[in-house]
């Protein structure tokens, strides 16, 4: 969801609110936000801002660029967004969010006998370990080694929370990573 509120600042500094929401993940909405900072310039005060937002997540400021907010737009029209996903795209270019990258439970069979193979045959012993020494907890929905390789494991709720914590900087990372944006 990206929902913006164009305002005209003169008006606002002169103690009228004017503007409107405009839906960013349309063509339309796209489209009057355009017209409306058009008109703003052209017809009134010349400045406009974004007065306010809604989203999922994403940033967006002031005096962020419509043009930036339009193709922000697009991409979330186009792409269907997911915080999990995203950290993995980011994590493939820099690893900059490996603490919220977690593999799904039902992956950790062969995910563990990967990471605890010893002369081609598994180390029971390390993955017991990896177990007792780190959090974890075989009835969550996801797991991850840990900086000791220790397993860390969190349920379905715990997971959605860190990611809605660090939110906007996935955002931010993700769009200047795959699309050269940056907000």
């Amino acid at each position: 969801m990206l929902n913006i509120f164009i305002s005209d600042l003169g008006r606002y500094n002169a103690g009228e609110l004017t503007g409107k929401w405009y839906d960013m993940e349309t063509e339309e909405g796209r489209e009057e936000a355009a017209q409306a900072v058009a008109d703003i310039v052209e017809n009134g005060s010349g400045e406009y801002f974004i007065s306010d937002y809604e989203s999922d997540g994403l940033k967006i400021g002031e005096h962020t660029p419509i043009e930036t907010i339009i193709m922000i737009g697009e991409i979330m029209e186009l792409e269907d967004l997911n915080l999990s996903d995203m950290v993995i795209d980011i994590n493939s270019h820099n690893g900059e969010f490996d603490h919220l990258e977690f593999h799904d439970m039902t992956d950790f069979n062969e995910v563990v006998h990967y990471h605890f193979m010893e002369n081609g045959e598994p180390d029971f012993f390390r993955a017991v370990c990896a177990m007792h020494f780190g959090e974890f907890n075989p009835m969550h929905d996801y797991f991850k080694f840990d900086g000791a390789m220790n397993l860390e494991s969190v349920n379905e709720w715990e997971l959605q929370a860190r990611l809605q914590d660090e939110s906007a900087a996935i955002y931010r990372e993700w769009f200047e990573i795959t699309h050269g944006i940056t907000l």
